[in-house]
């Protein structure tokens, strides 16, 4: 499943960098944790890691799926 995200993520951030103008990383990763549905579903599956009995599951939907600094971040998903 983690490598699974990862690669949804690097379609994504490859899809926006194709396109015309170029744009910052940081841009990119904003557009990404606040507008795309992908990124939804992140959050979404964060929300049913952390209330899995199995221990790994919780520590993937906390530890691996949402960045740190996105999780924390102002606006961010609910």
């Amino acid at each position: 499943l983690r490598l699974a995200c990862e690669d949804l993520k690097a379609y994504y951030f490859e899809a926006v960098g194709a396109q015309p103008g170029a744009r910052a990383a940081a841009e990119c990763e904003r557009w990404f944790w606040r507008d795309t549905i992908a990124s939804k579903v992140f959050f979404e599956l964060e929300r049913v890691c952390a209330n899995s009995a199995d221990e790994s599951v919780r520590a993937f939907g906390t530890r691996h799926l949402i960045p740190r600094a996105v999780a924390r971040a102002p606006g961010s998903q609910p």
